[in-house]
């Protein structure tokens, strides 16, 4: 939409990160509502660069996007400061790539990942124009549907749900799609539409089921008020992995992202049986990929998107069957592609150094191992099999193979702890610390431990468990400050106060709804951020609706109801009792993959462990590789290959360093022979002319690229042209000598055009006189890092245009000096003039019309280096 863009672009300048908001992606797909039969937004309620990187969010994606007549986009929850502006503005919350304000979707899918990003919900429900309840939505409003992990749980959210899955989606959501087609082509009515999703396995429509409390505020029973709802919702589960899809052609992002990398699904599920963990029993069975599915697509994958690093990711990575045989397989085919390989989670009592070894010829990632507990009694309650054997033989055998420090993760609060547990974690560590010194032989701080408390969790065995109440958790952390020395780690903890309303949250009932809206109404926003984190707000919320944190952080008797009653999230509430009386008696229950069933009452009805056995070969294939790892050969550079492109429209919002980023991955993209650096950590050989500023556009920038070969310029141009998305257009390329100086030493002139709409009030002459005055003074003072400094305009200004009137526009040419070690903006010099005048204006439109070497000899073209 045309004119909610231009009116969006206006706001753009005045908030951080403003490449959240732009459509800067490659391979999104087109979206046309008008066109479409049924119309999706998929919401991650986070900022963009959290969500965009969301598995689940991508696996969604490409399904719907995928179906004929679906239109399917993305939205991300706005950061405040553009949250406020939206409304200042009186615009709506927008799919990405459409502009299409959220309300004009047939259907609104919000992921439920973090129980701390539910007052954000509020925010997208708000900005984009939809009634928060869903008693309230009536039959212009779309349908507002979640799913994600919180979903075996989503009673505090409940009422501002139309439906919600439980469970795997990739085929539900098919089904759900197909529902709301009908119903929209039938004229059906809301309240058909969903009592058709309620007869969806896995589909939980929330309007169609009555709580009762008992006296003391537990629930008494949960009924379904309609016949179509089932009295338990079953969750849905994909049987077998390998008729799902991996996602082709993810999107990939421009604006910088965490977790920015690659990442392919091996295995879904896990039978450990942690019994803190929820993730180990709502995602029962396990069920793996066959080794060739997940490396046919690792390589197409790769291809498509230009990643450079790749994750096999899972809940136990280290526990698929053919990890060796695949992880060995892509490490050669793409060691000389500057891919890196990682795993990110490795179990201590799974860890391979031969694997690992293997992972790290190109990269040396990062190892993360989790003994949980500082204790062998500990670890047996929590039923983490792992020894103190295990531990020091991992160490040992990770610090001897290269590594120089590793993560360690542990909880606190966990049911029947003592302190002589929590000074376990210190023993434990220090224990550690001298292993990995004897292999190195010296060394200082060896690990960073990362300290978590326990939220007990719905359908997990400690779902019965007592949550600790904040003191307690702020003098654990205490004895944990105490007990690990700083000298061999570096010691971080998880926020008490989050985990206490996250404690709430995630084993609350649907009364909790007005505590969320309250709180939102308070201000609360991004509670998974630290720094945005208001703990008193929450105090207040609950005080106002008259609930309190005790409530809902006590132990449970073995026969009260839970909120979630009417849920089921795989494993049986017997089984999970069970597992709880074996807690609190620390005695220890094995893997069914590799023991006798444990009767969790998963598997039946076409549902089992699917597992891929691994070939034995390539055990022996791994040990017979080199042994110096992670240091990679540089690659001969022959030629070096100057690119001049332009940067503009909504991707001017984007930095220098996102932009970089996204040209290497495009050069990989479309298969240039590029140079890598040698070492431990190998780049592509690549250099830009000087940053841009963000916001601002430039005709012609340029970059260098060294290459092993010489493909021909004309096919170099259309090749890249066809892998970057519009905004970020190839002008032309040639090669120069090999030798040549790098650009940012040698460009030394830059000319800029920078436009300002002023307004009615277009006081042209005066404002040039004033452009003129502040060139005689010879200096200027700008803001730099929160202080005043002073600019001598004479070592950055090398030619200054007085301001011209056109159509309204005040349009000025200044072409500055750079590399002298001084600074200056290029608006500069016409915003002051503005503000010395009282006279008020848009946001300044800057763009660099050229860069140039001058030399003695005069200046000359980039492209004419040499």
């Amino acid at each position: 939409m045309a004119d909610l863009w231009k009116r969006l672009e206006a706001l753009l300048p005045e908030v951080s990160r403003p490449a959240r908001y732009i459509d800067s992606e490659y391979n999104v797909r087109p979206v046309d509502i008008k066109a479409a039969e049924v119309s999706f937004a998929l919401v991650y309620p986070d900022a963009y660069e959290v969500g965009a990187p969301n598995l689940g969010l991508a696996i969604l994606y490409e399904i719907l996007t995928s179906v004929e007549g679906v239109a399917c986009d993305r939205a991300f929850a706005p950061w405040p400061d553009m949250e406020e502006r939206l409304a200042q503005a009186g615009l709506p919350l927008f799919g990405l790539a459409s502009r299409h304000p959220l309300a004009g979707f047939d259907a609104v899918a919000i992921t439920l990942q973090y129980e701390m990003t539910y007052t954000n919900i509020l925010t997208v429900l708000s900005l984009g124009g939809i009634p928060l309840r869903q008693k309230d939505r009536s039959a212009g409003d779309p349908l507002i549907l979640g799913g994600g992990p919180c979903a075996v749980n989503p009673e505090p959210v409940a009422p501002f749900f139309d439906a919600i899955l439980v469970g795997d989606g990739e085929e539900a959501v098919v089904e759900i799609a197909a529902v709301i087609r009908e119903g929209k082509a039938s004229a059906w009515s809301r309240e058909e539409i969903l009592a058709r999703l309620a007869g969806i396995e896995g589909c939980y429509v929330p309007s169609l089921y009555e709580v009762y409390y008992n006296e003391d505020a537990t629930i008494a029973r949960i009924e379904p008020a309609r016949r179509e709802a089932p009295a338990l919702v079953q969750r849905r589960v994909a049987a077998d992995l390998t008729a799902l899809p991996i996602p082709g052609e993810p999107v990939v992002p421009f604006a910088e992202v965490v977790h920015d990398r690659l990442a392919i699904e091996i295995m879904r599920g896990c039978t450990r049986g942690c019994r803190f963990c929820q993730a180990g029993m709502i995602y029962r069975p396990v069920r793996e990929r066959p080794p060739e599915q997940v490396i046919e697509a690792a390589r197409r994958i790769v291809a498509s998107t230009g990643y450079e690093d790749l994750s096999l990711v899972s809940l136990s990575s280290s526990d698929y069957s053919s990890i060796a045989s695949v992880a060995g397989t892509l490490c050669r085919d793409f060691v000389d592609r500057g891919v890196a390989l990682s795993l990110p989670s490795q179990r201590v009592d799974a860890f391979s150094v031969a694997l690992a070894r293997s992972i790290s010829q190109l990269k040396k990632t990062g190892l993360t191992f989790a003994p949980e507990a500082g204790t062998q009694r500990l670890r047996d309650v929590i039923n983490k099999q792992v020894t103190e054997e295990d531990f020091e033989r991992t160490i040992r055998e990770a610090f001897s193979s290269g590594w120089k420090r590793l993560k360690l993760y542990y909880m606190i609060g966990l049911p029947t702890e003592t302190e002589e547990d929590i000074e376990g974690i210190g023993k434990m560590v220090d224990q550690g610390a001298r292993v990995a010194r004897q292999a190195l032989g010296g060394g200082g701080q060896v690990f960073n431990v990362s300290v978590s408390s326990l939220v007990p969790k719905a359908h997990s065995p400690f779902q019965w468990a007592r949550q600790d109440s904040l003191d307690e958790i702020l003098s654990k952390q205490e004895i944990l400050k105490r007990s690990v020395s700083r000298k061999v780690a570096k010691l971080s903890w998880h926020d008490a106060e989050v985990s206490v309303v996250e404690g709430v949250l995630a084993r609350g009932d649907r009364r909790l709804a007005n505590v969320i809206e309250q709180a939102w109404r308070l201000g609360s926003r991004f509670d998974a951020w630290t720094d945005r984190f208001d703990f008193g707000l929450w105090m207040r919320a609950l005080a106002e609706c008259r609930l309190d944190v005790a409530f809902y952080a006590r132990g449970r008797g073995d026969d009260e109801l839970f909120p979630w009653e009417h849920i089921s999230g795989g494993a049986s509430r017997r089984f999970l009792l069970d597992q709880w009386r074996k807690a609190l008696e620390g005695r220890t229950t094995g893997d069914c993959r590799f023991e006798s069933c444990t009767a969790c009452g998963v598997c039946g009805s076409g549902v089992d462990n699917v597992l891929h056995e691994a070939e034995e070969r390539r055990a022996t294939e791994l040990a017979r590789e080199p042994a110096e790892r992670g240091k990679t050969q540089a690659k001969p550079a022959r030629h070096r290959l100057r690119l001049c492109y332009a940067k503009r429209g909504p991707l001017r919002f984007l930095s220098h360093l996102e932009v970089a980023h996204g040209m290497e991955r495009a050069v990989r993209r479309a298969g240039l022979p590029f140079s890598v650096s040698g070492g431990f950590s190998p780049k592509m050989r690549i250099s830009y002319a000087p940053p841009l500023p963000v916001g601002a556009a430039g005709i012609r920038e340029y970059l260098d690229i060294l290459l092993t070969d010489e493909p021909d310029t004309a096919v170099v141009a259309r090749r890249l042209s066809e892998v970057l998305p519009s905004g970020l257009d190839v002008i032309e390329a040639a090669y120069v000598p090999l030798q040549s100086k790098s650009l940012s030493s040698v460009i030394n002139v830059a000319d800029y055009e920078v436009r300002v709409d002023v307004g009615p009030d277009r006081q042209l002459d005066a404002a040039a006189g004033q452009v003129e005055r502040i060139l005689e003074e010879g200096s200027i003072e700008v803001e730099r890092k929160g202080r005043r400094v002073g600019v001598q305009l004479s070592e950055v200004v090398r030619r200054v245009q007085m301001p011209q009137n056109v159509a309204g526009v005040f349009v000025h040419h200044v072409s500055l000096y750079l590399n002298r070690g001084v600074h200056l903006r290029p608006e500069v010099l016409l915003v002051e003039a503005l503000h010395r005048l009282g006279v008020g204006h848009a946001p300044p439109a800057v763009t660099r019309t050229g860069l140039y070497i001058e030399t003695p000899e005069g200046v000359k073209s980039v492209m004419e280096e040499v």
